[in-house]
């Protein structure tokens, strides 16, 4: 993974916290996914869960009550191709940067 991004222009530094992160989130997003899966994680009541949260934000937090509805989604590989394209764009606003 550091190859590429040097040869993108990232110094070596970048490449390597760049590759860490990239592993940290695919590691982390995998756990993630391992808790929501009601083999492995257990049973989770989502909907009461979002539920409950949707009457407290409706209180204190308006900037959470209007994003509940993406929070919930389970769409996970969209969820997962989003952090990964902002980790991405984010690298590459990086190194360009640089140039």
């Amino acid at each position: 993974m550091m190859a590429p991004m040097q040869e993108a222009g990232a110094l070596p530094k970048l490449s390597s916290d760049g590759a860490f992160s990239l592993v940290y989130y695919g590691l982390g997003f995998t756990m993630e996914e391992q808790g929501l899966d009601p083999r492995t994680g257990g049973p989770l009541d989502l909907a009461s869960r979002q539920a409950k949260l949707a009457n407290l934000a409706a209180m204190k937090y308006p900037s959470i009550h209007a994003a509940l509805h993406p929070m919930f989604d389970n769409d996970l590989d969209d969820r997962f191709e989003a952090g990964l394209d902002l980790l991405i764009s984010g690298l590459k606003a990086r190194i360009d940067t640089r140039s």
